[in-house]
């Protein structure tokens, strides 16, 4: 499945992402690669998985147009911080 999530992104998304001015563009291409990738195994597995799904929720920010940058405070407490 990693593969597979791995090829799809390669192939069908990774041209998609806009170069943004003043943000290293490889490391956030590398963030949005490792965010997808997850979410496409996590989706695969979602039904022997406890919920929430925490990547699910990371790619509704990409679909808003956002990008997740950032936790504050300690996890499972604190927010997601979002650029």
């Amino acid at each position: 499945m990693a593969k597979e999530a791995k090829l799809f992104f390669e192939n069908d998304l990774k041209g998609k992402i806009p170069h943004l001015n003043d943000i290293d563009n490889t490391l956030l291409v590398q963030c949005v690669e490792w965010d997808v990738t997850h979410y496409l195994i996590e989706d695969f597995y979602k039904e022997k998985l406890k919920k929430p799904l925490f990547f699910y929720k990371l790619l509704s920010i990409y679909e808003c147009g956002h990008i997740p940058c950032g936790w504050l405070g300690e996890w499972p407490n604190g927010k997601l911080v979002v650029y």
